[in-house]
């Protein structure tokens, strides 16, 4: 009689997992839609940007600033998601003319720019995202977050 409540509970857990997925495991039908800048602070002349992502890890994130008068407009920073979090830190003028002004921030993630684990998970045009973030480019979709802070 033990052994076949212990049989029972066995089968009972396996097909509730079966049934739910496996925490902490993404299965294959899994779609990726969250891209969010979180927090935006400036220390000293540093410009420090968080934000939370559902993308696989190790997927690479490019960031473009604009900040007029500044002629580094910030193309070529890019960022690793790491456990659905990402930080970026850019330098910002030294000069301090730049309080007072807007910074336009633009998030990409493109799937044709990332490592093969991470291009498997989302596609390899971006067949496995979705949600009002995602845009469609010259090589298929791409999440991407704007933002317009005052400094």
């Amino acid at each position: 009689m033990n052994n076949l409540i212990k049989s029972a509970i066995v089968l009972f857990v396996t097909l509730i997992l079966l049934n739910t997925g496996f925490p902490g495991i993404s299965t294959a039908d899994s779609f990726f839609s969250d891209l969010r800048i979180t927090e935006v602070s400036v220390k000293g002349h540093k410009l420090h940007i968080r934000g939370e992502t559902d993308l696989p890890e190790g997927a690479v994130l490019n960031m473009q600033l604009r900040l007029p008068g500044w002629d580094h407009q910030g193309k070529g920073i890019k960022a690793h998601a790491n456990q659905h979090r990402f930080f970026i830190q850019v330098d910002l003028p030294k000069k301090k003319g730049w309080r007072g002004k807007l910074l336009q921030l633009k998030l990409h993630f493109r799937p044709g720019e990332q490592p093969g684990h991470v291009k498997v998970k989302v596609g390899h045009r971006g067949e496995k995202l979705k949600g009002p973030k995602v845009k469609i480019g010259k090589e298929g979709k791409e999440l991407e977050e704007s933002r317009l802070i005052l400094l």
